[in-house]
């Protein structure tokens, strides 16, 4: 990550709410009025992130169609013209490219590439319109730019001088042509004056060539200069001259992958496993060499006249020690492409190791084949978050001709956790060469990963909670067993109502053993029977899919979370553990089957229970004894698939039962020892509620009318309450259909 793309992660969050709050109460206000200071360091983020929002809202608005969006990029540019660079451009092309291709255009980068005297194929259809000076084509053409060297066309005829700015002579080099330019530096065509050769010179910007970006200049010398090998350009020359560094590189004619697959498409299946095993042979040497690529993205792998893959540009390379990786700490704070940068890398570059090269090798794979990031948010920092937080996308869904065991591959190479990934990119290089060899499924490394997809229809599973739970003791396992109208059809074998059976990774026995050797109770399901495990010598030696765990008093939630993805996950309960927002938020996205979750007796308080929304499996959710307040109630209404809401034991009153009233699914709601008084019973009428448990509260006989008008219930639990023993005959006679306890009477 350059300086530029560095800039636009800093946003004042604050303006950034209160700008997205105004667009949603349907006032659209002055964009000029939410921007920081002019000398803000947040400035150019900021903007570029309000930009983005308005531009998301006038699409929303125009319902896909373009002549009614007031404002695109080509206007933004006028209107700010601080978002005249690269860097900035880029994100709002990306933003516009997104909206237009959601509102069914065949919308390409293509469209934005001759945006040199006026912005052709943005806003072509306007007449008139006036020439830009604009950022766009540098945008278009490169994602670091210092990376890029063209030369399949050379011809020493046909070459130009370079800047007026920079020397003509650099040591023993004629600079011809600036062939790229980044935040870093600029690159050269140079030819050799004795020795007639051409070369590519690395030129740092005089302005620049102290301090730290001085010595990630010489570092990328001198990790370049330790390596030697068919696919990484070599550096075979360094110096200092007239105040200014540079590095000679050899010259490789070609495009780079970025370059080749805007220009032709995605690539076929076999064209990009092979650019893909070439880069692996080249980076396992670089890693060999004790160094850390940190930068593996499209534009850093050049493809030759002879279709030879080269790794380019070890500008963030280190070795792998304190001394060499603290100062990447400093510098721009974030090293790499946010695209292609593996979680770890972007909480901590120090963390970098080879496997942040492997995820980014995948990233990278999956660009050749979809022609588009793994990530599609609007902002750096979405799709940094995205990339620590959203499950990876399936390659198969974005070009369908790729098979089950590259998509293995290719989840491999992606896993969140870098101990899930290949342990070394060797294994990545076997499991490639089993694809080309023979179209097999890979084994993944150490048997830590799946070894290829297999189909198993999914079953109402009875969660392992049972014990002592009072909705178990009012309803029984009518209760427990409760499924949605189509897990009963699937189970009565109904085939139109089953759901399709998803290909799911086989769950491997490392996981089942962690989990029980750091204190869970383990639910797997083998396709035959479903076991529950408590302790590790019970694991078989089989692959069995994990779809219950239970935290114990002695377990923790980040060895829970370690433990991630849990493909087949469907019972979880947390049992008081703490849970942070960002911590649910990675197991939801890494669990999509779950469909029942207990965080009884967890402070809740401050966690944005919104986020369970994504789950569209889960219809059960038990929060009680949890710490509550008005606003966490108000996310959880969010979760509109909800069906059954076990919600007791805390200080709920009236007024949050009103607000629980709104889920549109509601069967099932637990309300024991609250607040609650008869006055909440109305906004319940009317619904298609069948279980209510009222345990507790402080209803009384007086709420006895009411009680009788929810004409839907099948069971209804009023123990320890003011109902009286007649109030509850007489309640009978009202609701036959309904099982009322206590039956004391």
């Amino acid at each position: 990550m350059n300086a530029a793309e560095h800039d636009l992660l800093m946003v004042d969050e604050q303006l950034r709410r209160d700008f997205e709050r105004a667009w949603e109460s349907q006032a659209p206000p002055p964009l000029e009025q939410y921007l920081p200071a002019p000398d803000s360091a947040s400035r150019l983020g900021t903007l570029v992130e309000l930009v983005c929002i308005e531009m998301e809202h006038q699409w929303r608005r125009a319902a896909g169609d373009r002549s009614r969006v007031a404002d695109r990029v080509a206007d933004y540019l006028r209107r700010f013209p601080e978002l005249a660079t690269p860097a900035a451009a880029r994100e709002l092309i990306e933003q516009e490219l997104m909206l237009r291709r959601r509102g069914g255009e065949a919308a390409t980068w293509a469209d934005y590439a001759q945006w040199q005297t006026g912005p052709a194929g943005a806003g072509a259809e306007r007449a008139g319109e006036p020439a830009v000076d604009s950022p766009v084509d540098s945008a278009v053409d490169s994602e670091d730019m210092e990376t890029r060297l063209e030369g399949s066309t050379l011809a020493r005829g046909r070459l130009e001088p370079p800047d007026l700015d920079v020397p003509r002579r650099i040591g023993n080099y004629e600079l011809l042509k600036c062939i790229g330019s980044g935040g870093m530096g600029q690159v050269f065509l140079a030819r050799h004056e004795r020795l007639d050769t051409l070369a590519a010179v690395k030129l740092l910007k005089s302005q620049s060539s102290a301090g730290q970006l001085h010595s990630r200049f010489l570092r990328e010398g001198r990790a370049a200069a330790q390596v030697r090998h068919e696919h990484v350009a070599s550096a075979f020359d360094a110096g200092e001259d007239g105040g200014w560094s540079y590095i000679v590189f050899e010259l490789v004619p070609g495009r780079n992958l970025r370059q080749l697959v805007l220009a032709e498409g995605p690539l076929r299946v076999d064209v990009a496993i092979d650019c893909i095993r070439q880069a692996a042979i080249g980076l396992a040497h670089v890693h060999r060499c004790g160094i850390v690529h940190r930068d593996v993205k499209p534009a850093n792998l050049m493809r030759d006249d002879q279709g030879v893959i080269k790794v380019l540009d070890l500008g963030l390379a280190g070795v792998r020690e304190q001394a060499d990786c603290s100062e990447l700490t400093s510098f721009n704070t974030l090293m790499g492409t946010v695209d292609y940068m593996a979680p770890e890398q972007g909480i901590d570059p120090r963390s970098a190791t080879p496997a942040a090269d492997i995820y980014s090798l995948g990233c990278t794979l999956y660009f050749l084949l979809t022609g588009s990031r793994m990530y599609d948010g609007p902002t750096y920092m979405a799709r940094l978050l995205a990339h620590r937080e959203q499950p990876a996308p399936s390659l198969a869904a974005g070009n369908p001709a790729v098979s089950a065991a590259l998509e293995t591959v290719f989840q491999t190479m992606v896993a969140k956790r870098p101990e899930l990934r290949y342990a070394s990119m060797d294994d990545v290089l076997t499991a490639l060469g089993a694809i080309e060899r023979e179209g097999t499924a890979p084994e993944t490394h150490n048997e830590r990963d799946t070894a290829g997809p297999r189909s198993r229809p999914r079953r109402a599973v009875t969660p392992m909670w049972l014990a002592g739970a009072v909705a178990a003791s009012l309803l029984g396992v009518v209760l427990w067993g409760i499924s949605d109208a189509r897990h009963r059809a699937a189970q009565r074998g109904d085939p139109a109502a089953a759901p399709p059976a998803k290909a799911t990774a086989l769950v491997d026995r490392d996981k089942v053993t962690w989990l029980l050797e750091h204190g869970m109770r383990v639910t797997v399901d083998d396709g035959d029977r479903q076991v529950t495990l408590e302790r590790p010598a019970e694991a078989s030696a089989d692959a069995p899919a994990i779809i219950g765990v239970e935290l114990t008093d002695s377990a923790r939630v980040p060895d829970l979370l370690a433990a991630l993805p849990l493909a087949d996950l469907q019972n979880l309960a947390f049992n008081g553990h703490s849970i942070a927002t960002t911590e649910l938020r990675v197991l939801a996205s890494q669990s999509p089957q779950l469909t029942r979750l207990n965080l009884g007796g967890s402070p809740l308080q401050d966690v944005d229970l919104s986020c369970l929304a994504e789950l569209r499996e889960l219809h059960t959710l038990w929060v009680g004894r949890a710490e509550l307040d008005r606003r966490a109630v108000e996310r959880i209404v969010t979760i509109k698939q909800l069906a059954y809401l076990w919600i007791g034991e805390n200080n709920l009153d009236d007024g949050d039962v009103r607000v629980l009233a709104q889920l549109p699914n509601l069967l099932g709601l637990g309300l024991e020892r609250t607040r609650v008084t008869g006055a909440c019973l109305e906004a319940l009428a009317g619904r298609e509620l069948q279980t209510l448990i009222l345990d507790g509260t402080l209803i009384g006989d007086e709420d006895l009318e009411a009680l009788s008008r929810l004409t839907t219930l099948q069971g209804l639990s009023l123990d320890n309450t003011a109902v009286s023993a007649g109030a509850r005959r007489r309640l009978r006679a009202a609701l036959p259909q309904c099982d009322v306890k206590p039956h004391d009477d």
